[in-house]
């Protein structure tokens, strides 16, 4: 690990372009999570559009499916950013071990 070249001012940069496409801190934007927000209002529209039993039923069990799948994608996003951020200031304290323990963790989130 003693040769990572860390540019921490790339770091920034990328983690705050990568946060800003998550979130924006309300909701709203052209970010993940509006998206999920979107997801929901869309399915129960199409849920009570239909007014047809079997097709409720098949969205219900798609949510179902999918919703953890979606959680994880934003959990690991997350997750990820954090690790790149926790790695950078161990790695700018001269704590390699450190860094290679926060890029540990960050890509085992589930």
């Amino acid at each position: 690990m003693s040769g990572w070249r860390i540019d921490p001012p790339g770091v920034k940069s990328v983690v705050t372009k990568v946060g800003g496409h998550v979130t924006d801190g309300h909701g709203g934007g052209d970010t993940l999570e509006h998206h999920f927000a979107d997801f929901g209002v869309h399915l129960q529209n199409a849920g009570t559009g239909t007014a047809s039993s079997p097709i409720n039923t098949a969205l219900k069990e798609f949510v179902e499916h999918y919703t953890p799948t979606l959680k994880g994608m934003a959990t690991k996003t997350g997750s990820c950013v954090k690790g790149a951020v926790d790695a950078t200031k161990a790695y700018i304290q001269g704590d390699l071990e450190m860094a290679a323990e926060a890029q540990r963790k960050a890509v085992q989130a589930q």
